[in-house]
């Protein structure tokens, strides 16, 4: 078996490792709120570890000179041409990471309605201890787009092309296994992100079949991670404000 897709294929269980060891080390140096310190670090531990299948994918991709089929191209759409059609392509695709964002916290807040948490002492406190930091600006979004970057390129351009070339899967089954990997690499933050980036998986999936290039996914993963970004900065303002006013403890 190809050796780059079996580094890809377990990388969720080498990214949980890697966590762990952060983990480790940090309690046994400090031994002081370990979790919160991994957990403020966990963008910049993901995107070290990501250099892993990133760098395993990139190496197969240029031995066998498929880099262009992984996507590393512009987007071309019908006749319309490779400029018109990146035009066209790129407010598409940043309306559609907003999209993703707003649909899944739809889900969130629905499940949470459902198992009665919405509003609960518990999820206050959780909200409260996240709401006390939020990342600066140009080092979260810089780090958040270099992961969209290269998650595209792993999960949907090298997978792409091995299950196509190699494997010989058609379009769709090509889709649903890409996506239920990239879902699977998000398991170790829970089901419920592992179903939503599965979701996620299929729709950037289908950009990339449709387009070609990389470009229109990774730029809705980007405006995703951005609206992430943001509803931390607006939680946090919106916490520290209610602690002015006394309004929490």
């Amino acid at each position: 078996m190809n050796t780059p897709f079996v580094v890809i294929a377990v990388f969720p269980l080498l990214s949980v490792a890697g966590f762990g060891v952060v983990y480790v080390l940090y309690a046994a140096a400090h031994k002081t709120e370990p979790v919160e310190v991994v957990a403020r670090h966990a963008i910049w531990i993901h995107l070290v570890l990501l250099t892993v299948p990133f760098g395993a994918a990139w190496i197969d991709g240029s031995r066998h000179g498929v880099l262009a089929e992984m996507g590393l191209r512009l987007p071309e759409v019908g006749a319309v041409g490779v400029m018109m059609s990146t035009v066209l392509v790129v407010p598409v695709a940043v309306c559609s990471g907003a999209v993703l964002y707003y649909a899944e916290l739809l889900m969130v807040v629905a499940l949470r309605r459902r198992h009665g948490r919405v509003g609960s002492s518990s999820g206050r406190s959780r909200w409260r201890v996240r709401s006390r930091y939020v990342p600066a600006f140009w080092p979260y979004v810089g780090a958040s787009f270099a992961v969209s970057g290269v998650e595209e390129v792993v999960w949907r351009g090298y997978l792409t092309v091995y299950f196509r070339e190699c494997i010989g899967l058609d379009a769709l089954w090509v889709l649903a296994t890409a996506s239920g990997m990239f879902g699977l690499h998000h398991a170790a933050l829970g089901l419920r992100n592992c179903a939503a980036k599965t979701i996620h998986g299929m729709v950037w999936g289908v950009m990339f079949l449709v387009t070609g290039s990389l470009v229109p996914s990774a730029v809705s993963h980007m405006a995703f991670q951005y609206m992430v970004w943001k509803r931390l900065k607006d939680s946090t303002g919106a916490f520290r404000e209610a602690e002015q006013n006394g309004r929490v403890g």
